[in-house]
């Protein structure tokens, strides 16, 4: 009676099925309530957000001032660098006159050669006087020096080329410079060809306006349904709870079904109860006693203890048993099995491993000596080394063989 006053206190009170429904929907309430509120500051969030994008945007005013203001500075900026092209071309007029300035004049050319002509000739005069066979020899000369010369008549005809060829290339490169001029303010146009027409700003933000007011339209819309259909599952959510008339009666069948269902199960139990009882002596009859268990523990401890203490005795007590051997040929023996073979000669030494050996065969090979070990098998006997090494790589070189079987071994270990 006492256990089924303490199940039927963990229950639910129909009185507190009514308070949890009235909690549950105050809250369910509430947080539908704070939700449409979020929903319509949402809404104005975002009317404000678009309101700002829209402030963000280039006014159709903006745009013209923006233009007219490149067009202005692009201009500017053309004018002053055709009126920069017009100076060079200016100072390009200049250099070259001060240029032709620095060039020796025809009538100077004349003077010169004439104060030459009448300085030199009064010299040659006095050397004909000297030597006439040098006065011959100079005449001669001066003619060939003469006919190197330019003459008055070329010097004339060259600068008049050299004057027409720099005339026209200064003329083509002013012709060039009218061209670059005409096609800069050809591209300003195409540049400003591309560029977006008041009109079209005006017809691209009415556009874009018109998409954002339908689109945040069908958000509110969306919402407001969204908002109904919550309410709707509400309801149909509370239509499935229990009510509470329904709960007490769930409750009082449920404690009849139990108290009857716990009665059957308390004379049931009786009886398996009585029967574990007697299980439980009879298991417990089978377990050691503790003092038999301290007797057991006290011999199995010193019976390991001395058998531990005699095995540590014993390999103390083990070394390796060496068979020396001085000469240059030797055959292993089966009393060789565990054995270390040192080997001390200074010639080569044979090592011959025989038939009769037993599986499991192994031996230590060292050399003491400088002579090198060659080890190899009798008729019928392989002995085989991973790298294909047949003998001890020098003076103390430690070698191993194991037999895999009777027939096969194996050596490793400082080999060459």
């Amino acid at each position: 009676a006492s256990n089924l006053r303490t199940y039927a206190n963990l229950k639910v009170n129909i009185a507190d099925t009514a308070n949890m429904l009235d909690n549950r929907f105050a809250k369910d309430t509430i947080r539908l309530s704070d939700r449409i509120n979020n929903n319509k500051q949402a809404i104005k969030d975002t009317a404000s957000n678009l309101r700002s994008y829209a402030n963000s945007k280039v006014n159709i005013a903006d745009t013209a001032n923006m233009l007219d203001n490149r067009f202005a500075k692009d201009t500017l900026s053309l004018n002053t660098r055709i009126n920069t092209n017009k100076q060079a071309i200016k100072d390009s007029a200049s250099n070259l006159r001060t240029y032709a300035n620095l060039k020796v004049n025809i009538a100077d050319t004349a003077n010169m050669m004439d104060s030459r002509f009448a300085k030199d000739t009064i010299s040659l005069s006095a050397r004909i006087n000297n030597n006439k066979q040098a006065i011959k020899d100079t005449a001669s000369n001066l003619r060939s020096y003469a006919n190197l010369k330019v003459n008055i008549a070329d010097t004339a005809n060259m600068l008049d080329s050299r004057f027409a060829k720099d005339t026209i290339r200064l003329s083509d490169r002013i012709n060039t410079n009218k061209q670059a001029i005409k096609d800069t303010a050809s591209n300003l146009r195409s540049y400003a060809n591309s560029k977006v027409n008041i009109a079209d700003t005006a017809n691209m933000l009415d556009n874009r306006f018109a998409k954002d007011t339908l689109s945040l339209s069908t958000r509110i819309n969306t919402n407001k349904q969204a908002i109904k259909d919550s309410a709707s599952n509400l309801r149909t959510y509370a239509n499935l709870k229990v009510n509470i008339a329904d709960t007490a009666n769930m409750l009082d069948n449920r404690f009849a079904k139990d108290t009857l269902s716990i009665s059957t199960r308390i004379n049931t139990n009786k009886q398996a109860i009585k029967d574990s009882a007697s299980n439980l002596r009879t298991y417990a009859n089978l377990k050691v006693n503790i003092a038999d268990t301290a007797n057991m523990l006290d011999n199995r401890f010193a019976k390991d203890t001395i058998f531990l203490s005699n095995r540590i005795d014993t390999k103390a007590s083990i070394s390796a048993n060496l068979n020396d051997q001085t000469g240059t040929t030797y055959t292993l023996l089966s009393t060789d099995n565990g054995k270390v073979l040192t080997f001390d000669n200074t010639s080569a030494i044979s090592l011959a491993v025989p038939a009769g050996l037993i599986a499991g065969f192994n031996c230590m090979i060292v050399q003491k000596g400088t002579g090198e070990i060659t080890i190899s098998g009798d008729g019928g006997i392989t002995v085989i080394n991973r790298n294909s090494f047949t003998k001890t790589a020098g003076q103390n070189a430690i070698v191993s063989l194991i037999g895999l079987s009777g027939t096969y071994f194996i050596t490793g270990g400082d080999m060459q």
